[in-house]
């Protein structure tokens, strides 16, 4: 309404890799630029991993326009009302009710691992199990609509998920999301 213009790019620390130090320098003076403009005021939002921050660095100016949040990891026990928060404010604001096995630690033990503990991750599967929940009719959210979130991203057996899995907390690590850890 203020006429100011937002532009996200997620996962930025894409569009520096594997470029020169010239074109880097000239995609970050860019934005620069695009910052600056007094006629068309412009917020640029970038997210992605701390090497991100490295690159934005290298253009001092820029460096100083940009105001840094980063987001720990989630650590339980302490942000289980958080993730709770979470799931079920997704669930109301999409008209749906949560069921009674969502709001337990067991589950939220097995969402955060899910999502390999990014706030992010977390919220991303929750709106897919939401989907999921909502495409087959359902009027409460329930695990097998997490488990349907996760074998649609993953391609996995139903048998193999974070959500169904007795051993999901060594299954699936924080460092490699959505991926079965091999075992051997």
């Amino acid at each position: 309404m203020a006429g100011v213009v937002g532009i996200h790019y997620d996962e930025a620390q894409h569009i520096f890799r594997k470029k020169s130090d010239t074109d880097r320098l000239a995609v970050l003076d860019s934005f620069k630029t695009l910052m600056k403009s007094h006629d068309w005021p412009l917020i640029l939002i970038f997210s992605g991993v701390p090497e991100l921050n490295g690159y934005l660095r290298q253009e001092p100016q820029l460096y100083r326009l940009v105001n840094r949040i980063q987001f720990d990891d989630v650590s339980l026990p302490e942000d289980y009302e958080t993730v709770h928060e979470i799931v079920g404010s997704y669930a109301i604001k999409s008209g749906i009710g949560v069921g009674e096995t969502i709001p337990t630690e067991e589950f939220y033990d097995r969402l955060v691992a899910a999502g390999a503990f990014r706030w992010g991750l977390i919220i991303k599967l929750t709106i897919s199990a939401i989907s999921a929940a909502r495409v087959a009719g359902a009027n409460t959210l329930m695990i097998d609509h997490f488990i349907d979130a996760w074998v649609a991203k993953t391609q996995a057996n139903r048998a193999a998920t974070p959500f169904t899995h007795t051993r999901f907390e060594t299954m699936y690590r924080k460092d490699h999301p959505f991926v079965e850890a091999l075992t051997g």
